[in-house]
Protein backbone atom coordinates (compact mmCIF):
# COMPACT_ATOMS: atom_id res chain seq x y z
CA UNK A 1 0.00 0.00 0.00
CA UNK A 2 1.61 3.41 -1.13
CA UNK A 3 2.24 5.57 2.04
CA UNK A 4 3.79 2.46 4.13
CA UNK A 5 5.99 3.76 7.26
CA UNK A 6 9.24 2.16 7.36
CA UNK A 7 8.90 1.07 11.18
CA UNK A 8 11.46 1.51 14.31
CA UNK A 9 11.62 -1.86 15.92
CA UNK A 10 14.44 -2.95 19.07
CA UNK A 11 14.82 -7.38 18.60
CA UNK A 12 15.53 -9.61 21.34
CA UNK A 13 16.62 -12.59 21.20
CA UNK A 14 16.24 -15.58 18.18
CA UNK A 15 14.05 -17.94 16.44
CA UNK A 16 10.82 -18.00 15.48
CA UNK A 17 9.49 -14.38 14.87
CA UNK A 18 7.72 -12.58 17.55
CA UNK A 19 6.00 -8.97 16.91
CA UNK A 20 4.59 -6.85 19.95
CA UNK A 21 2.84 -4.23 19.20
CA UNK A 22 2.23 -1.13 21.61
CA UNK A 23 -0.76 0.81 22.50
CA UNK A 24 -1.57 4.38 21.70
CA UNK A 25 0.95 7.24 23.06
CA UNK A 26 3.69 4.11 24.27
CA UNK A 27 5.81 2.35 22.24
CA UNK A 28 8.35 -0.66 22.04
CA UNK A 29 9.50 -0.08 24.87
CA UNK A 30 6.76 -0.34 26.80
CA UNK A 31 7.12 -3.74 26.28
CA UNK A 32 10.55 -5.06 27.33
CA UNK A 33 9.91 -7.22 30.11
CA UNK A 34 7.79 -9.15 28.42
CA UNK A 35 10.18 -9.47 25.09
CA UNK A 36 12.71 -10.68 27.84
CA UNK A 37 10.52 -13.47 28.87
CA UNK A 38 10.52 -14.63 25.26
CA UNK A 39 13.84 -14.27 23.79
CA UNK A 40 15.47 -17.35 24.85
CA UNK A 41 12.91 -18.95 22.28
CA UNK A 42 12.03 -16.04 19.89
CA UNK A 43 13.61 -13.25 18.13
CA UNK A 44 11.20 -10.56 19.58
CA UNK A 45 10.51 -7.20 17.52
CA UNK A 46 9.43 -4.65 20.48
CA UNK A 47 7.59 -2.28 17.18
CA UNK A 48 7.02 1.13 16.96
CA UNK A 49 3.90 2.11 15.38
CA UNK A 50 3.72 4.86 13.11
CA UNK A 51 3.83 8.67 14.56
CA UNK A 52 5.22 6.87 18.10
CA UNK A 53 8.73 6.34 19.38
CA UNK A 54 11.41 6.30 16.78
CA UNK A 55 9.17 5.39 14.11
CA UNK A 56 8.56 8.20 11.75
CA UNK A 57 5.49 10.38 11.40
CA UNK A 58 2.87 10.85 8.88
CA UNK A 59 -0.84 12.58 8.59
CA UNK A 60 -2.80 9.79 8.12
CA UNK A 61 -2.94 6.75 10.98
CA UNK A 62 -6.12 4.79 10.33
CA UNK A 63 -5.72 0.72 10.95
CA UNK A 64 -5.33 -0.21 7.48
CA UNK A 65 -2.37 1.86 6.80
CA UNK A 66 -0.98 1.04 10.29
CA UNK A 67 -1.57 -2.73 9.30
CA UNK A 68 -0.01 -2.34 6.08
CA UNK A 69 2.99 -1.46 8.06
CA UNK A 70 3.15 -4.17 9.65
CA UNK A 71 2.88 -6.37 6.89
CA UNK A 72 5.78 -4.52 5.16
CA UNK A 73 8.18 -5.05 8.41
CA UNK A 74 7.44 -9.38 8.94
CA UNK A 75 9.94 -11.41 7.78
CA UNK A 76 9.39 -13.06 4.04
CA UNK A 77 9.95 -16.51 4.93
CA UNK A 78 8.28 -17.06 8.13
CA UNK A 79 5.23 -16.40 9.99
CA UNK A 80 4.86 -14.39 12.85
CA UNK A 81 3.52 -14.72 16.46
CA UNK A 82 1.91 -11.30 17.21
CA UNK A 83 0.86 -9.56 19.96
CA UNK A 84 -0.96 -6.39 20.18
CA UNK A 85 -2.07 -4.17 22.98
CA UNK A 86 -5.22 -1.67 23.16
CA UNK A 87 -4.72 0.49 19.53
CA UNK A 88 -1.43 -1.96 18.82
CA UNK A 89 -4.36 -5.02 19.54
CA UNK A 90 -6.57 -3.14 16.79
CA UNK A 91 -3.76 -3.28 14.38
CA UNK A 92 -2.65 -7.14 15.27
CA UNK A 93 -6.29 -8.39 14.27
CA UNK A 94 -6.66 -6.42 11.53
CA UNK A 95 -3.11 -7.82 10.36
CA UNK A 96 -4.01 -11.36 11.16
CA UNK A 97 -7.22 -11.13 8.59
CA UNK A 98 -5.98 -9.56 5.44
CA UNK A 99 -2.51 -11.64 6.01
CA UNK A 100 -3.47 -15.04 8.02
CA UNK A 101 -0.87 -16.91 6.38
CA UNK A 102 1.74 -14.91 7.60
CA UNK A 103 0.36 -14.50 11.34
CA UNK A 104 1.11 -18.20 12.93
CA UNK A 105 -0.71 -17.36 16.70
CA UNK A 106 -2.76 -14.08 17.97
CA UNK A 107 -2.66 -12.63 21.36
CA UNK A 108 -4.96 -9.60 21.57
CA UNK A 109 -4.38 -7.42 25.29
CA UNK A 110 -7.09 -5.70 26.10
CA UNK A 111 -9.13 -4.33 23.48
CA UNK A 112 -11.51 -5.75 20.98
CA UNK A 113 -13.12 -5.36 17.23
CA UNK A 114 -15.41 -2.67 18.13
CA UNK A 115 -15.47 1.31 18.24
CA UNK A 116 -15.01 3.19 21.64
CA UNK A 117 -16.26 6.44 23.02
CA UNK A 118 -12.92 8.44 23.97
CA UNK A 119 -11.94 10.83 26.52
CA UNK A 120 -8.39 11.79 24.61
CA UNK A 121 -9.14 15.26 23.54
CA UNK A 122 -8.51 17.18 26.52
CA UNK A 123 -5.76 15.18 27.25
CA UNK A 124 -3.85 15.66 24.13
CA UNK A 125 -5.07 19.42 24.36
CA UNK A 126 -3.06 19.61 27.47
CA UNK A 127 0.24 18.09 26.09
CA UNK A 128 0.07 20.78 22.88
CA UNK A 129 -0.41 23.47 25.63
CA UNK A 130 3.03 22.45 27.43
CA UNK A 131 5.07 25.58 26.20
CA UNK A 132 8.44 23.35 25.32
CA UNK A 133 10.29 26.54 24.25
CA UNK A 134 10.87 27.14 27.85
CA UNK A 135 10.80 23.97 29.67
CA UNK A 136 13.60 23.85 32.06
CA UNK A 137 13.16 19.29 32.98
CA UNK A 138 10.73 16.73 33.51
CA UNK A 139 9.54 17.51 36.59
CA UNK A 140 8.48 21.09 36.09
CA UNK A 141 6.69 19.50 33.15
CA UNK A 142 4.72 17.18 35.68
CA UNK A 143 3.90 19.95 37.40
CA UNK A 144 2.12 22.12 34.98
CA UNK A 145 0.30 18.76 33.71
CA UNK A 146 -0.79 17.95 36.91
CA UNK A 147 -3.80 20.05 36.75
CA UNK A 148 -4.94 18.89 33.34
CA UNK A 149 -4.22 15.36 33.89
CA UNK A 150 -4.06 14.32 37.83
CA UNK A 151 -3.56 10.79 37.68
CA UNK A 152 -0.28 9.88 38.42
CA UNK A 153 0.53 6.70 36.79
CA UNK A 154 -0.88 7.90 33.33
CA UNK A 155 0.76 11.77 33.61
CA UNK A 156 4.72 9.71 33.61
CA UNK A 157 3.58 6.90 30.81
CA UNK A 158 2.69 9.86 28.90
CA UNK A 159 5.91 12.21 30.24
CA UNK A 160 7.99 9.14 28.46
CA UNK A 161 7.44 10.63 25.10
CA UNK A 162 9.10 14.25 25.98
CA UNK A 163 12.59 13.59 25.08
CA UNK A 164 15.89 16.40 24.69
CA UNK A 165 17.07 17.56 22.08
CA UNK A 166 20.06 19.78 21.21
CA UNK A 167 17.69 22.14 20.29
CA UNK A 168 15.37 21.64 23.66
CA UNK A 169 12.36 19.67 24.50
CA UNK A 170 10.31 18.06 22.29
CA UNK A 171 7.43 15.39 21.76
CA UNK A 172 8.23 11.57 20.03
CA UNK A 173 4.54 11.57 19.47
CA UNK A 174 2.79 13.35 16.45
CA UNK A 175 0.25 14.66 18.96
CA UNK A 176 -1.41 16.97 15.78
CA UNK A 177 -1.73 13.54 13.90
CA UNK A 178 -2.89 11.88 16.54
CA UNK A 179 -5.34 14.44 17.90
CA UNK A 180 -6.48 14.63 14.13
CA UNK A 181 -7.21 10.97 13.66
CA UNK A 182 -8.83 9.98 17.12
CA UNK A 183 -12.13 9.16 15.29
CA UNK A 184 -10.50 6.33 13.71
CA UNK A 185 -8.00 5.44 16.35
CA UNK A 186 -11.01 4.85 18.82
CA UNK A 187 -13.14 3.30 16.21
CA UNK A 188 -12.63 -0.32 14.20
CA UNK A 189 -12.58 -0.66 10.26
CA UNK A 190 -15.36 -2.90 8.66
CA UNK A 191 -14.27 -6.56 8.89
CA UNK A 192 -17.40 -8.63 7.95
CA UNK A 193 -15.47 -8.81 3.99
CA UNK A 194 -12.31 -11.01 5.68
CA UNK A 195 -12.90 -14.47 6.11
CA UNK A 196 -12.12 -15.81 9.67
CA UNK A 197 -8.70 -15.77 11.19
CA UNK A 198 -8.17 -19.66 11.33
CA UNK A 199 -5.44 -19.67 13.79
CA UNK A 200 -5.10 -20.09 17.84
CA UNK A 201 -5.86 -16.48 19.45
CA UNK A 202 -5.75 -15.52 22.72
CA UNK A 203 -7.91 -12.29 24.23
CA UNK A 204 -6.59 -11.68 27.40
CA UNK A 205 -8.21 -9.00 29.63
CA UNK A 206 -7.61 -7.00 32.89
CA UNK A 207 -10.33 -7.86 35.48
CA UNK A 208 -10.96 -3.50 36.21
CA UNK A 209 -11.02 -2.63 32.45
CA UNK A 210 -14.06 -1.66 30.59
CA UNK A 211 -11.81 -2.70 26.82
CA UNK A 212 -12.63 -6.55 26.71
CA UNK A 213 -16.12 -7.40 28.47
CA UNK A 214 -17.67 -10.52 28.01
CA UNK A 215 -20.35 -8.72 25.56
CA UNK A 216 -17.79 -9.08 22.71
CA UNK A 217 -16.76 -12.45 22.87
CA UNK A 218 -19.47 -13.19 20.30
CA UNK A 219 -18.41 -10.69 17.97
CA UNK A 220 -14.84 -12.08 18.41
CA UNK A 221 -15.37 -15.39 17.96
CA UNK A 222 -17.50 -14.79 14.54
CA UNK A 223 -14.15 -13.57 13.33
CA UNK A 224 -11.45 -15.02 15.60
CA UNK A 225 -13.39 -18.56 15.65
CA UNK A 226 -9.95 -20.52 18.33
CA UNK A 227 -9.98 -17.76 20.30
CA UNK A 228 -9.95 -18.18 23.87
CA UNK A 229 -10.27 -15.85 26.58
CA UNK A 230 -8.32 -15.29 30.00
CA UNK A 231 -9.07 -12.50 32.73
CA UNK A 232 -5.97 -11.15 34.65
CA UNK A 233 -7.57 -10.62 38.55
CA UNK A 234 -7.01 -7.14 40.32
CA UNK A 235 -5.62 -5.81 37.01
CA UNK A 236 -6.93 -2.81 34.67
CA UNK A 237 -5.77 -2.04 31.05
CA UNK A 238 -2.39 -1.74 31.53
CA UNK A 239 -2.72 -5.54 32.81
CA UNK A 240 1.43 -6.98 31.55
CA UNK A 241 2.51 -3.66 34.15
CA UNK A 242 -0.22 -4.25 37.13
CA UNK A 243 0.33 -7.78 37.15
CA UNK A 244 3.54 -9.09 34.93
CA UNK A 245 3.15 -12.63 36.76
CA UNK A 246 -0.29 -13.06 35.87
CA UNK A 247 0.36 -12.22 32.39
CA UNK A 248 3.44 -13.75 31.48
CA UNK A 249 1.69 -16.72 33.05
CA UNK A 250 -1.27 -16.86 30.87
CA UNK A 251 0.72 -15.84 27.26
CA UNK A 252 3.19 -18.73 28.43
CA UNK A 253 0.01 -21.18 29.01
CA UNK A 254 -1.53 -20.05 25.64
CA UNK A 255 2.01 -20.76 23.21
CA UNK A 256 2.56 -24.18 25.29
CA UNK A 257 -0.84 -24.98 24.37
CA UNK A 258 -1.01 -24.13 20.69
CA UNK A 259 2.13 -25.38 20.33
Amino acid sequence: MPGNVPLASRRLGAGSPFFILHGLFGSGLNWRTTALGLEDRYQVSLVDLRNHGRSPHHASMGYAQMSADIHALMPPAAPIHLLGHSMGGKVAMLTALRNPERVERLIVVDIAPVSYQHDYTRLIAALQALDLGTLTGRTVADKSLRKDIPDDGLRQFLLQNLVHKATGYQWRINLPAIAENLSELTSFPGIDDYSPYPGPALFINGERSPYLLAEHHTKILSHFPHAVFHTIADAGHWLHVEQPTAFTTALENFLAASS
